[in-house]
């Protein structure tokens, strides 16, 4: 696991200062086979790293019920999901997820679904802006409203290599809500957010 480092970046320690003091800042997760590994987002409000949960064979949808962070708002790396059984809906962990860094990437990549088998939605409702790097989500065969969500708005970096393939097909899913501009939305009571178009760089919504 990558280890904080000793003194905070530039950039983390600007956020502090939009965050307030009381911000704790988490060296990158691994969490892999168990979801007790969770714990360690526990009370984050910037990852100064990657998030990587994969690889959860035993696990169901009652597993991740007690798991929820609402203080994360940002990851300065990437965020990657992959083979996780079990998990419905990213959005029930990171609901208040503004901004993915990039910094460093997966590949290509700053956020990675794959070979999730039992996700219904992303559901990330407040995330606008993936700085760096594209977003690849593929192979999940229940998943829903991703078609729905303009991911060339959220990761602007290089719109090219945004590749959303081989989920549930979208004529089988539901609609967004009326409400919704542009028929835009991460499940049906979520529109999807417009990115503040004269915000600040270290604004997180």
């Amino acid at each position: 696991m990558m280890q904080l480092p000793t003194q905070p970046t530039a950039i983390v320690l600007l956020h502090l200062l939009v965050l307030g003091t009381s911000a704790k800042i988490c060296p990158s997760v691994n969490v892999r086979n168990s979801v007790d590994h969770l714990d360690q987002l526990r009370g984050c409000s910037v990852v100064e790293g990657y998030v990587q949960i994969l690889l959860m064979e035993r696990t169901n949808e009652s597993s991740f019920e007690p798991w929820s962070f609402p203080e994360l708002r940002e990851i300065t790396q990437y965020l990657l999901f992959y083979r996780v059984k079990g998990l419905r809906r990213i959005g029930q962990l990171f609901p208040n997820l503004v901004r993915v860094g990039g910094a460093k990437l997966f590949i290509d990549y700053s956020l990675v679904v794959h070979e999730m088998y039992n996700l219904q939605e992303i559901g990330l409702g407040n995330l606008t802006e993936i700085s760096r790097g594209s977003v690849i989500v593929t192979k999940n065969p229940s998943l829903c409203y991703v078609n729905t969500v303009n991911w060339d708005r959220i990761a602007k970096w290089d719109p090219m290599k945004n590749y959303v393939s081989k989920n549930k097909d979208a004529k089988a899913c539901p609609s967004c809500p009326t409400n919704c501009p542009e028929d835009l939305c991460w499940s049906q009571s979520e529109c999807q957010i417009q990115p503040k178009s004269h915000c600040h760089p270290l604004c997180l919504g």
